[in-house]
């Protein structure tokens, strides 16, 4: 996506998901996180980060957070 890579992207409901580990917590990583989370949201998209702790310890949290956004996304491209 432009100079960047996703982890998952939803291209119907403008969607970037990220799954971050423990190395996004650096200053200079966030920093970076930052700019990428602005410039996808300068193009249309929604971000949503989760960290790899979520994933492990609330997939259920997690995919319901990832549903809920993209049904609210496509409602609002109808």
């Amino acid at each position: 996506m432009g100079r960047y890579i996703a982890d998952f992207v939803c291209y119907r409901a403008n969607l970037v998901i990220e799954v971050d580990g423990g190395v996004h917590q650096l200053p200079d990583v966030a920093v970076r996180d930052l700019e990428r989370d602005a410039w996808l949201i300068s193009q249309g998209y929604t971000v949503l980060r989760f960290t790899t702790r979520q994933v492990e310890d609330d997939i259920n949290g997690v995919v319901r957070t990832v549903r809920n956004t993209v049904s609210n996304r496509l409602k609002r491209a109808i």
